[in-house]
């Protein structure tokens, strides 16, 4: 069995190196690793992959995001298949072989993904279910909450988490990689959606883990949820169209202004989250706004990015 990885690096030296000792230690052997730099400093990579000479590195000529540097690395992929993982991931020794195996005994699998824990071994949510669906914006309002709980819908897995993603080079060259309109976040979304759509499955093997430390490749987190928020309204934009776009920004709005009319009617942790909430969301606006006049719903079509 034989697998290209290909890591997106941004300013991560430090953890791409603990990354890259686990994937060396890998029970898997036959393993092609691409290190694409989005750094504005390629010099530091550079270094930091000296003792790695049998690892290839692109360089990009900007930070053009998750999405248009991993396509970057699958095009140089010589292996049958690809696995998009984030410099902040440390595998288990067996996690490629199992995972690699799963998928080439599956022969509905378009793409996988294990369980995705922190350093402390607690579970994080590696999977979506239900993301076309409203309650992703009402469970930001108080007055919804208050009489209906928040709830996990289990149903068929809609998305899985982007630091972890295995697939064939054969299928993701059908589907044409991914979107390359998307800068960062919810890309997953949309290559999972269009996986789909080749009447292929989404699988998530919940019995084999790797620790991901989650946010090491962030470093301004208000940036990082108005970026969520935008690549969102992208997302919905391009799968479900205009009508629910705008419905949804309609919706948004509304919950804002309810959550600001109770405020002082509800605890004072409850009125701070829904604050940044709001913050994030209008500061956000204007680019959410833009969206229709500036992308369009088909792959790739629209030559930018769409980045706060």
């Amino acid at each position: 069995m034989s697998l290209s990885i290909v890591i997106v690096n941004y300013n991560s030296e430090e953890l791409l190196k603990n990354c890259l000792d686990s994937i060396f230690r890998s029970t898997l052997k036959d393993i092609e690793v691409i290190v694409v730099d989005n750094s504005p400093n390629h010099s530091r990579l550079i270094t930091a992959l000296s003792q790695y000479p049998q690892i290839k590195q692109i360089n990009s000529d900007f930070n053009s995001g998750f999405g248009r540097a991993n396509n970057l690395g699958a095009k140089i992929a010589d292996k049958d298949f690809l696995l998009f993982l984030n410099p902040d991931i440390i595998l288990n020794i067996d996690t490629l072989e199992i995972c690699l195996s799963e998928f080439k005994l599956n022969k509905k699998a378009g793409i996988l993904a294990c369980q995705l824990k922190f350093e402390n071994y607690e579970i994080q949510e590696s999977r979506s279910y239900n993301i076309f669906n409203l309650n992703s914006v009402l469970i930001k309002s108080s007055l919804y909450t208050k009489y209906f709980k928040r709830k996990i819908i289990k149903g068929p897995i809609e998305s899985l988490t982007g630091c972890f993603l295995l697939t064939s080079k054969d299928i993701f060259n059908n589907v044409n990689g991914f979107d390359p309109d998307f800068f960062m976040y919810s890309e997953e979304f949309d290559l999972c959606q269009r996986i789909k759509k080749l009447d292929k499955e989404l699988l998530f093997i919940e019995t084999v883990s790797c620790i991901h430390i989650g946010g090491g490749t962030i470093e301004n987190n208000f940036w990082s949820e108005k970026q969520k928020i935008v690549s969102h309204y992208l997302f919905l934009y391009k799968h479900k169209g205009f009508c629910y776009y705008l419905l949804i920004i309609l919706i948004d709005l509304f919950v804002h202004i309810s959550n600001f009319i109770i405020s002082p009617f509800i605890r004072k942790k409850e009125r701070s989250n829904n604050a940044l909430n709001a913050f994030s969301f209008y500061s956000s606006l204007k680019y959410i706004i833009s969206i229709p006049f500036l992308f369009k719903r088909r792959l790739g079509e629209s030559k930018r990015l769409l980045k706060i």
